[in-house]
C-alpha cells in the first residue's frame, strides 16, 4: 500500500518520518534488531535525516539507508534467477556501446552511416576516431538508461520493429540498430545470458512487465525527499506496494490543486484562450510582488492570474506530484506549514502571537503555498526587510568575503528568529544553522576557493562538501596530470608540472626540485619524446627534445664538458651532443631526475601506440601510478586507494578481448575519477555548510547564501543534447538539467 505525506517544508516532512518510526517502535512485535530501509536521494539528505532522527527519537539506529537505484538493485537480486542476476548498468551499456562502435563490419550496415560520418568527421587518425567513440558511447549510453525510464513506449515500438511517432526518423534508425544489438533478441546481453545461464537485466525491464508473483521486500520501506522521478517508477512504485508499506515523503510547494497549471514554457501562443503576459519588469517586480503600494499600476493587459514562481520554476514538481496523485488516487497526509507564522520571536512578543509583520521571504513563501496570482498595482505588498537581499560582487573572491562578513554580522547580532523544527521556541543563531549554496558549471573553482577565504575571515568555522577529488587532494591531481601526458605534446611544462608534484618528487627526499627547471633551460629541452616528434618540422638536427637532453645529461656524467673548459662535440655517427657536465651534488639531483623522466616517456610512448584490452589498460595504469606517484600521509594514501579502486571495475564493463587505444582507456578512467567527491569537516555539524546547489536545495537552514547568480550563470542556459530523441518530443516527467 502506498502512504504518501505532502508538505511544503522538509521538517514537516521529517517530523511524519519521526512519528511513524517512534509508532513502529512502539509495537509490541517490534524489535530493535529490524532494521528501518530508507531510500534517500544523496548523502546530504541522509546525514540530515539522521540528525533529526536522533534529535526527535534519542537514536538513530539500524536505519539502513540506500539510493532509489541501489534498493531497486537489490529488489532484483533477491527476487530474479535465484540471486545470480547482473543488474546491468550505464557503466556496462557504454562497455556494449563502445564494442559496437570498434566493430566494423557493424558499422557497415545502411542505417549505421550517421554514425560512421560522425567518427571519421575529425579525420581517419586513431586517436581522433577513438575520442569520439567514446564520446557518443559516453552519451548513448545514457540516453539508452533514461529512455527505459522515461520512454519505454518507445523501446517497445523498437523491439516489434517499428519507430516511435515523434523524434526524427533518421536518427531513430540508427539508435534503434544500436539499442537492438544490446538488447534486442539477438542482441549481446541476452545471447551472453543465454550462454551461461546468468540473466543479464536492467533495473527498467525489471519493472516494465507486471510480475505473476509478489515481490520480496520488506515490511515497510520510506522514501524521502527524491524530488522527481521518471514515468517508469509509477510502475514500479505500484509494484513496490503490493508487496510492502511503502512511504513516500515528498516536498510539494503548493497545497492547492495545481495540476491545471499551465507552466510558462508550455502555453499556447495563439487562439481564443491565449493567457496574457503581463509587460516587461525587473526579476525583482515579476517574481515577488513586492514594492511600494501603488508604485505601479495594472494595465488594461495585465490579466495575470498565476502564481509567477509555479508557472516559471514549477513544471518538474508538479510532473512529479501529477504522478504520485495518479498513484494514490490522490489520498495524501497533508502536513504543510504556514510560513507566516514562523516569524521573528522579537516581533511576535511585541504584538499578538502569529500576527507578525511579514517579511519578503515569508510572504513570496506563502503565495506560493496558496497559489496567489502575481501582485500587480495596489496588491503589491510594501515590504522593505532583508528577508531576501541581492549583493552585487565583482568577483568570486569579493563575492565569498561579502558572504564571510555577513555571517559574522548574523551571528554576533544574536538573530533570535524562530528555527522551523521548533515552532515558537527562539535561540541565538549558530554557524551550523547557515549554508552557502554554489549552482551551476562554476561551483567546482568557487567550492575550493570558499575553503580558503573562509579561514582568511577571521577562520569562519565551515565544512565543505562535493568537492571534486583533484581540488582537495593531491594525489588525485597527480594522476590526471599522468594521464594526461601520453595525450599532450610532451613539453616542458607538461613533463615538469607532473616531475616537480610533491607527491611524485617525494620520491627523492632532499632533492630541489625547482633545480629540474633550471637543468631543462640548461639542456635545451622544450618538446618532444625524441627526434621523431619533430618529423616534417623545419627542425634538422637532434636537439629541443627530451631524449637529446637526458643524452647530454648521461654524456656528462663520464665526460667532460663547457664546466671544465671543454667545448668539443661527442659524435655518435648519427649526431652530436656537448655532454652536460655538472658538479658531483648537482649530478646525484640530475640522475634521479633522468631515471624519472626516462619512466614517464617509457609509459608515454608505449601509451601513445599500444592497442590493449581494457583489464590490460587498468594494469597498465595502475602499474603507472604506483611507479610515479608516493603517498606520504595518511590523507594522500587514502586517496590513492580511492582511485585505485574506481579503476577496478573499468576491466568488466565490456568484453575481454575488445582492443582499444589509450585515448579510450584514459578517457574512461578520467570519468571515473571525476566522479570522485571529497569533502572538508562534517555537513551541517562543523560550522557553516558549504556545497553545492543541487543535492542540498531541500536540506532546510535558517539562513542561506547563494553564490554564483551572475548573469549567464543561473539559471543556466538550456542546452538539449543532440542526441537525445526525447527533445523532439517532449512529455510529461521530463526534466531537463536547467529545471
Amino acid at each position: 500500500m502506498i502512504h504518501l505525506c505532502y508538505a511544503n517544508q522538509t521538517e514537516a516532512l521529517l517530523e511524519a518520518l519521526n512519528e511513524r518510526l517512534a509508532a513502529a517502535r512502539a509495537q509490541p512485535s517490534a524489535s530493535l534488531f529490524e532494521p528501518t530501509h530508507l531510500v534517500i536521494p544523496n548523502r546530504h539528505v541522509e546525514t540530515y535525516v539522521k540528525l533529526g532522527v536522533a534529535r526527535a527519537l534519542g537514536v538513530a539506529a539500524n536505519i539502513q539507508t540506500r539510493f532509489l537505484r541501489g534498493f531497486l538493485a537489490d529488489i532484483a537480486r533477491q527476487n530474479v534467477g535465484g540471486g545470480d542476476v547482473e543488474i546491468i548498468d550505464r557503466r556496462q551499456i557504454q562497455g556494449e556501446i563502445l564494442a559496437l562502435l570498434h566493430d566494423d563490419r557493424f558499422l557497415a550496415s545502411r542505417d549505421l552511416a550517421p554514425v560512421r560520418d560522425y567518427l571519421t568527421a575529425a579525420g581517419t587518425v586513431a586517436d581522433a576516431v577513438d575520442l569520439r567513440r567514446y564520446q557518443m558511447s559516453a552519451q548513448l549510453a545514457a540516453l539508452f538508461d533514461d529512455y527505459a525510464f522515461s520512454r519505454p513506449e518507445m523501446l517497445h515500438a523498437w523491439r516489434e520493429g517499428r519507430l516511435a511517432e515523434g523524434p526524427d526518423l533518421v536518427m531513430q534508425r540508427w539508435q534503434r540498430e544500436l539499442w537492438l544489438a544490446i538488447f534486442g533478441r539477438g542482441g549481446t546481453l541476452p545471447t551472453r545470458s543465454r550462454r551461461d545461464g546468468r540473466p543479464r537485466l536492467t533495473l527498467a525491464a525489471l519493472f516494465d512487465e507486471p510480475s505473476a508473483e509478489p515481490l520480496r521486500l520488506p515490511p515497510a520501506v520510506h522514501v524521502f525527499g527524491i524530488s522527481y522521478v521518471a514515468r517508469l517508477y509509477r510502475r514500479i512504485f505500484s509494484a513496490l506496494a503490493q508487496s510492502t508499506e511503502l512511504h513516500i515523503y515528498t516536498l510539494n510547494p503548493c497545497r492547492e490543486f495545481w495540476e491545471d497549471l499551465e507552466i510558462a514554457a508550455r502555453k499556447p501562443r495563439g487562439g481564443a484562450n491565449r493567457r496574457k503576459f503581463p509587460p516587461r519588469r525587473s526579476p525583482e517586480q515579476l517574481t515577488l510582488g513586492v514594492g511600494g503600494a501603488g508604485e505601479e499600476r495594472a494595465g488594461p493587459d495585465d490579466d495575470v492570474d498565476e502564481n509567477p514562481l509555479l508557472t516559471l520554476w514549477g513544471r518538474p514538481g508538479r510532473d512529479n506530484i501529477k504522478l504520485l496523485n495518479q498513484l494514490s488516487d490522490c489520498n495524501f497526509e497533508a502536513r504543510f506549514r504556514d510560513p507566516l507564522a514562523a516569524t521573528s520571536a522579537a516581533a511576535i512578543s511585541a504584538t499578538m502571537p502569529g500576527a507578525a509583520p511579514p517579511t519578503v521571504l515569508r510572504q513570496v513563501q506563502k503565495d506560493v503555498l496558496d497559489r496567489v496570482p502575481a501582485r500587480t498595482g495596489t496588491d503589491r505588498l510594501a515590504l522593505r526587510d532583508d528577508g531576501v537581499t541581492i549583493f552585487a560582487c565583482p568577483d568570486p573572491r569579493r563575492e565569498l568575503e561579502t558572504i564571510a562578513s555577513e555571517i559574522w554580522r548574523l551571528v554576533r547580532a544574536g538573530d533570535q528568529t524562530t528555527d522551523a523544527e521548533t515552532p515558537g521556541e527562539a535561540r541565538p543563531l549558530a554557524f551550523n544553522d547557515i549554508a552557502v549554496l554554489v549552482p551551476g558549471p562554476n561551483a567546482a573553482a568557487r567550492l575550493a576557493l570558499a575553503s580558503a577565504v573562509f579561514e582568511e575571515a577571521s577562520q569562519l568555522p565551515h565544512s565543505v562538501a562535493d568537492l571534486p577529488m583533484d581540488a582537495d587532494s593531491r594525489v588525485a591531481e597527480a594522476i590526471e596530470l599522468l594521464l594526461a601526458l601520453p595525450l599532450g605534446p610532451l613539453g616542458r611544462q607538461d613533463l615538469l608540472r607532473l616531475a616537480m608534484h610533491p607527491v611524485v618528487a617525494g620520491r627523492f627526499p632532499g632533492v630541489d626540485a625547482r633545480a629540474w627547471l633550471e637543468l631543462c633551460d640548461d639542456l635545451g629541452i622544450v618538446h618532444g619524446a625524441d627526434r621523431q616528434d619533430h618529423a616534417g618540422m623545419y627542425i634538422d638536427r637532434d636537439v629541443y627534445n627530451w631524449d637529446q637532453g637526458l643524452r647530454r645529461l648521461a654524456l656528462g656524467a663520464f665526460m667532460s664538458g663547457p664546466r671544465s673548459g671543454e667545448q668539443r662535440l661527442f659524435d655518435t655517427g648519427a649526431d652530436r651532443y656537448l655532454p652536460q657536465e655538472l658538479s658531483t651534488q648537482a649530478q646525484e639531483s640530475a640522475t634521479r631526475f633522468s631515471l624519472l623522466v626516462r619512466s614517464l616517456l617509457a609509459d608515454a610512448r608505449h601509451a601513445r601506440t599500444a592497442r590493449l584490452t581494457l583489464p590490460d589498460w587498468m594494469a597498465f595504469l595502475r602499474a603507472a601510478i604506483a611507479r610515479s606517484i608516493t603517498a606520504r600521509d595518511p590523507a594522500d594514501q587514502a586517496a590513492l586507494m580511492r582511485c585505485l579502486a574506481e579503476l577496478q571495475p573499468l576491466e568488466e564493463m565490456t568484453t575481454p578481448d575488445l582492443l582499444v587505444g589509450y585515448r579510450v582507456a584514459c578517457e574512461l578512467a578520467r570519468s571515473a575519477l571525476d566522479g570522485l567527491t571529497a569533502r572538508r569537516g562534517q555537513s551541517l555539524a562543523d560550522g557553516v555548510t558549504v556545497s553545492s546547489f543541487l543535492p542540498m536545495r531541500a536540506v532546510p537552514f535558517r539562513a542561506i547564501f547563494i553564490a554564483g547568480l551572475g548573469e549567464g550563470q543561473f539559471p543556466a542556459a538550456e542546452r538539449t543534447a543532440p542526441l537525445d530523441l526525447r527533445a523532439q518530443a517532449p512529455k510529461p516527467g521530463d526534466v531537463s538539467a536547467r529545471e
